[in-house]
């Protein structure tokens, strides 16, 4: 609890703390000029102090006295902060937080990979984690207020790539300039609404429901993925792989999909098509024809061709509405299928063998 004095600034005073649990955090370190930790070392410093660190040997703890914005040092292995609004950036990837009471934001910092640390936010009134540069917090073990892992804390991004679990993506509240989400783990997802852009999991499996019209989304590259468009009017760019299924929703028009990277209406790499039950959907000839695969349609669904050319109906599809430009050649799928031609003409409808 006492004064460390430099003599005026003529001396330099550097802190060595020898002994386990030591408190500075009542001492006036004004005129001190570092603070050494020995090994394996625990200490109680005010933020000012936590400052002044250069150096931590062995496994350190810091157990922050007072609250306001910290950073950690890089060596120090855990931090304790105090109960307050606060906000504390960590110093290394396998950094530990455990906050107290309050408004806790926890900022990566320039970090690119948080590999192990863990972030225990239960004691908090809010936790926030924000990106403060490109990162992979998937590895990260965070728990929220509700001391569950994953759960009840929010996630930012603003203009910073990452890399997230799939429970992690959906406490994404802010995603302000442009982003794009990696998705570590497989399984099913939505996209946030604020994310321009979504690769996901490389094992395959996933399925993904657009968050927007606009989004865009890289499949994994070893397929089976379902791309899940929903009932929007898609304009975004869609990356995928053969063994892949698109699904649409009530409403859905893909015709304006970037299919992997090239003009809008092109065809898709997926081979397969999934349309919700009774669902009226919509696409270019071009991308119809592109399904080779499975094509599943239980309920009684309409597809509206886009453009002009030549198709033959999918048979678990009711009714088509062709192109109103005309000059289309449609050959029936199914006896029973309907089929209403370009309001302007010249199609040709090829019933083919069908009684």
């Amino acid at each position: 609890t006492g004064t460390f004095d430099d003599n005026t600034g003529n001396d330099s005073i550097d802190l060595l703390i020898n002994t386990d649990a030591t408190t500075i955090s009542s001492a006036d370190t004004t005129d001190v000029d570092a603070i050494q930790l020995a090994s394996s070392v625990s200490a109680t410093l005010t933020i000012a102090q936590n400052a002044l660190i250069n150096s931590a040997s062995g496994t350190n703890t810091v157990t922050l006295a007072d609250a306001g914005t910290a950073t950690g040092f890089s060596d120090v292995e855990a931090y304790n902060l105090a109960n307050g609004t606060q906000t504390f950036t960590l110093g290394a990837a396998s950094q530990n937080v455990t906050t107290g009471t309050g408004a806790i934001t926890v900022n990566t910092g320039s970090i690119a990979d948080i590999t192990d640390s863990v972030i225990n936010g239960s004691a908090a009134d809010s936790l926030a984690i924000v990106l403060g540069a490109t990162s992979d917090i998937s590895d990260a073990t965070i728990t929220g207020t509700s001391g569950s892992q994953d759960a009840n804390y929010s996630i930012t991004l603003d203009g910073f790539d990452s890399t997230l679990t799939i429970a992690q993506n959906a406490l994404i509240n802010s995603a302000t300039g442009t982003n794009t989400v990696t998705l570590a783990d497989a399984g099913t997802a939505t996209g946030n609404a604020d994310v321009e852009s979504y690769n996901l999991a490389a094992a395959g499996g996933s399925t993904f429901t657009l968050g927007s019209a606009s989004q865009n989304v890289t499949t994994g590259t070893n397929g089976a993925d379902t791309l899940n468009v929903s009932s929007f009017t898609a304009t975004g760019t869609f990356n995928t792989v053969a063994a892949d299924t698109i699904q649409l929703g009530a409403g859905a028009n893909i015709s304006g999909v970037q299919a992997e990277g090239n003009a809008a209406g092109t065809a898709l790499d997926a081979d397969n098509l999934l349309i919700d039950n009774d669902a009226a959907v919509s696409m270019t000839v071009a991308q119809h024809n592109a399904f080779s695969g499975t094509i599943t349609a239980a309920g009684d669904e309409t597809i509206n061709l886009t453009t002009a050319g030549d198709a033959t109906g999918f048979s678990a599809v009711e009714s088509y509405n062709l192109a109103a430009a005309g000059g289309s050649t449609f050959t029936l799928g199914s006896a029973s299928q309907n089929v209403t031609t370009g309001t302007n003409g010249a199609d040709t409808l090829n019933v083919s063998s069908f009684t």
